[in-house]
């Protein structure tokens, strides 16, 4: 027993030696310098230096100007953020689809009844065109 505690108290004078205490911190600071240097000198990233300035939109815009589509210039928005009634929309779009446009987007989410006469004005204006297309909210039947 008296063994193994001069072995114990023995360690702790050999492991904090001065000499070793310097080596340990030569030896953490090479590391610390290897590492700034090597994330922080552009001379070994040379990817990082080819992709300066690069972007995904070059890419993006290249390829749109490289195959122009047939796009439409007769692109009309109606806004109806003014119309409050239901009946007021179905008449708006009433009077779109007189126009016969080749598709009309309606973005409007209507998430509960409101009037009775209006709603049914609106669902039969919706029912007979047949280019609209229509956006929705999937609600919880509970």
């Amino acid at each position: 027993m008296q063994r193994l505690k001069t072995i114990l108290f023995k360690i702790p004078k050999a492991i904090f030696r001065p000499r070793m205490m310097a080596i340990t911190a030569v030896a953490f600071l090479l590391i610390g310098m290897l590492r700034y240097v090597t994330f922080h000198v552009d001379v070994f990233n040379p990817v990082a230096q080819a992709l300066k300035g690069f972007s995904t939109t070059d890419i993006f815009y290249d390829m749109m100007l490289a195959s122009p589509a047939d796009t439409s210039s007769t692109i009309v928005i109606v806004d109806i953020t003014q119309l409050h009634d239901r009946d007021s929309i179905a008449a708006a779009l009433e009077e779109v689809d007189a126009l016969e446009p080749i598709a009309i987007d309606i973005d409007v989410v209507f998430e509960h009844p409101k009037e009775p006469v209006g709603d049914a004005h609106l669902v039969s204006v919706a029912a007979t065109m047949s280019n609209a297309v229509f956006s929705f909210k999937m609600m919880d039947p509970d």
